[in-house]
């Protein structure tokens, strides 16, 4: 029976990487496992360490022993530049690779304390920073000055001033002030 030929999008083994880049086989490794503790669908996270192992490892012509690219003695080009595109998914993408790397930190390159917790040791660090998603700015005051209510309107009038400015208003002939508009719209409205 032929083997079907998966996406990358759906191979959460990354078979591709093994075909294609045997030399990412400790990344590989490594995502594989990483996937396995995510919750969620993993296509963000697919596509994220799709970017990472093409763009980044091998476009950039990185180390590709983890311990190595980890360490704080090298001079790594920035991740979210290099590789992603400057969008939403790209904030994400960068975010996904972040998490793996802090995983990766954790298991391959930290020792047990006393508290049993895992700490990374000195010598390595995560050459990523999180992007926090730009969101857009609402405003707090809205783009036209607001027009005031009608209560507003007619709180310092006296009643007959505010019968006549409601009837301008009626008329639609909005907040004009001589006695020829109000004559003349008191005489429309009667007709």
């Amino acid at each position: 029976m032929p083997v079907k030929n998966k996406s990358r999008k759906n191979d959460p083994a990354f078979g591709w990487v093994k075909q294609k880049f045997p030399q990412l086989e400790a990344w590989r490794t490594l995502a594989t496992t990483w996937l396995m503790v995510q919750l969620g669908a993993p296509h963000g996270q697919l596509f994220a360490l799709e970017i990472f192992f093409e763009r980044y490892l091998i476009q950039q012509n990185l180390p590709l022993d983890p311990e190595v690219l980890l360490s704080r003695d090298i001079q790594l080009p920035d991740f979210f530049r290099t590789a992603c595109a400057d969008s939403k998914i790209g904030v994400k993408c960068n975010n996904y690779i972040h998490d793996f790397l802090e995983f990766v930190l954790l298991r391959e390159c930290s020792d047990e304390a006393d508290d049993c917790r895992r700490v990374v040791h000195p010598r390595f660090h995560n050459p990523l920073r999180r992007i926090i998603p730009h969101k857009p700015i609402r405003r707090t005051t809205p783009l036209r000055p607001m027009r005031p209510t009608r209560h507003e309107r007619y709180a310092n009038m006296t009643q007959e001033e505010a019968i006549a400015q409601r009837m301008r208003e009626k008329a639609g002939l909005r907040f004009r002030n001589t006695e020829a508009h109000i004559t003349l719209t008191e005489c429309d409205l009667d007709k």
